[in-house]
C-alpha cells in the first residue's frame, strides 16, 4: 500500500460569452510502505506523478458547465514497469456553479 500526497491547481478564465478556458497542473507523491516478511522490488519506494492540462468550457444558462479536456500525465518510478507517460482526453460537466 502507499500514502498519496500531492496537489492539483487550476485557473479558469472566461474568454467571451459563455466560453472559457482552463489550465491545470498537479503533482503527487506515492510513498509505498514496506510490509514485514514480504519481498518488495525496492525498499522505501517513492513514485512521483505529474499532470498538466487544459480545457475549453461552455457555460449554459442553467448553472451548468460542459468542458472538453486534454491532460498529459507521467509517472516516474524506481520500478521500471511502473513508469508511464501519456495523454488523457475527456469531457466533463459541473452543475450548480
Amino acid at each position: 500500500y502507499y500514502l498519496l500526497t500531492g496537489f492539483t491547481a487550476s485557473v479558469q478564465q472566461r474568454v467571451f460569452g459563455p466560453f472559457d478556458v482552463e489550465g491545470r497542473m498537479g503533482r503527487q507523491r506515492l510513498g509505498y510502505r514496506d510490509r514485514q516478511n514480504v519481498a518488495v522490488a525496492v525498499v522505501g519506494r517513492v513514485d512521483h506523478t505529474r499532470t498538466y492540462g487544459a480545457g475549453v468550457g461552455f457555460n449554459t444558462t442553467n448553472a451548468m458547465r460542459i468542458s472538453v479536456n486534454l491532460d498529459r500525465q507521467s509517472r516516474l518510478s524506481e520500478v521500471t514497469d511502473r513508469n508511464y507517460a501519456g495523454w488523457r482526453f475527456g469531457v466533463s460537466t459541473a452543475y450548480g456553479l
